[in-house]
């Protein structure tokens, strides 16, 4: 095993793999986040920033994990993360 070989690079995990793997049938992850916290934010009448919808994506993730545990569940929560850390390299940090 060399140092610079596969094994000593870090691997995705499954929902950062999701979230990346799905721009040709969803669309860049980003725009998707930014375009729904717009709706929510005209739903509810207050601000809802991206880093808003993930955090609550990742609450009803969690929510469901502990109702209902499914190996889904925690790789939604890592797609969302990974949204999370695009957002906030993006600079909205709210």
């Amino acid at each position: 095993m060399s140092i610079d070989g596969p094994e000593s690079r870090p691997s995705l995990s499954a929902g950062a793999s999701l979230v990346l793997g799905r721009d040709d049938s969803h669309g860049p992850a980003l725009a998707n986040v930014e375009a729904t916290a717009k709706l929510w934010s005209a739903l509810f009448g207050i601000e809802i920033t991206p880093a808003d919808y993930c955090l609550a994506m990742i609450l009803v993730k969690v929510q469901r994990e502990s109702s209902r545990p499914n190996p889904d569940n925690a790789d939604d929560i890592e797609g969302y993360v990974t949204i999370l850390r695009m957002v906030r390299n993006k600079g909205d940090s709210n």
